[in-house]
């Protein structure tokens, strides 16, 4: 072989870098959307953290992490309406499928990364379980926001703003209570750009 042939990489090698180029083009809109909806739950899960009470701090931290989830069940569900809407059915199911270990995952591991394996996996299967059941309560709502009631409506922000309110242990009878997530809520929508996540990932997939 001579020193060329050496110094040149070789046909595999050039192949090899341009599949995995091709793959990381691919893959970086659905790891920016992932990102992006892990972020906004995050912030409004620490925006609600003065707001959840309990009788103890053990009971409080723990409700805590349930209020970042429903924030990400939440976006995960917008994502889906969205993704049907712009890609269609079998491209959104591609891109769901592919978002669900950017999502499950880290989202177990940012609160339980300390617990053994075994007990991480249950969370993993838990959080999927909760995640099908919001989707499907989340399906059943009319429209993002109530022209008539807009905190105590059967609205998408209105409902989630109720599951919120719960979690951080107010009544659901008491709409003041809902005013505070609701608000978090859509701020959070307006920074999240989900269309033009959604529309990236249109591009590549």
């Amino acid at each position: 072989m001579g020193i060329f042939s050496r110094l040149l990489p070789s046909r595999e090698e050039r192949l090899t870098k341009e599949i995995i180029a091709k793959v990381r083009q691919e893959q970086q809109p659905i790891s920016d959307l992932g990102a992006a909806i892990a972020s906004a739950a995050m912030r409004c899960g620490e925006a609600m953290k003065p707001h959840v009470h309990f009788g103890s701090e053990e009971k409080n931290t723990e409700q805590a992490i349930y209020v970042c989830f429903e924030f990400l069940y939440f976006f995960m569900h917008m994502t889906d309406r969205i993704a049907y809407s712009q890609l269609g059915s079998d491209r959104r199911s591609k891109l769901m499928e592919a978002l669900d270990p950017l999502i499950v995952g880290p989202a177990i591991d940012a609160f339980f990364d300390h617990w053994p394996e075994d007990r991480k996996a249950g969370m993993r299967s838990e959080f999927r379980r909760k995640l099908n059941i919001a989707q499907r309560e989340y399906s059943a709502c009319r429209g993002l926001v109530s022209d008539v009631n807009p905190v105590t409506g059967d609205s998408l922000f209105s409902t989630l703003a109720r599951h919120v309110a719960e979690l951080c242990g107010k009544s659901l009878t008491d709409p003041t209570a809902h005013v505070v997530p609701y608000g978090i809520a859509i701020e959070a929508w307006k920074q999240l750009q989900l269309d033009k996540h959604i529309e990236a990932v249109g591009k590549v997939l």
